[in-house]
């Protein structure tokens, strides 16, 4: 947790302007929302145990990068999703369960439709 506090002590007082627009997006059974804040990114390093705040904040910040959680309907299931953010369009990069466990390709096709979703 040393190099979260340090992320913390680094970016906390920063802000930026969210690739997303609304606070919640629904695909299928699954519920997205935008991390939009260096407190909820490192909350999520935390509960997922992985290096999101560490290795992507900066890039989040900068608008170089966009990290969504995802969760089921059901409530049973939770990800990360991580996409690079390039001239307007977000791109899959990375899709997530918690302790790094990588995700299947079934999940990656209902991600798709996601430049349409969202109004970047």
């Amino acid at each position: 947790y040393t190099t979260l506090f340090r992320s913390k002590r680094k970016l906390g007082c920063v802000s930026w302007q969210p690739i997303s627009h609304e606070a919640y997006y629904f695909i299928e059974s699954w519920v997205l929302e935008e991390l939009k804040d260096i407190d909820r990114i490192i909350a999520e390093s935390r509960r997922f145990q992985h290096c999101l705040a560490a290795s992507f904040a900066e890039r989040i910040i900068v608008r170089e990068y966009a990290a969504f959680h995802m969760s089921h309907t059901d409530a049973q299931r939770h990800l990360t999703l991580g996409c690079h953010y390039i001239a307007g369009q977000l791109l899959f990069d990375q899709l997530e369960y918690p302790n790094i466990q990588i995700t299947k390709k079934r999940y990656l096709m209902m991600l798709s439709s996601l430049n349409n979703l969202l109004p970047c």
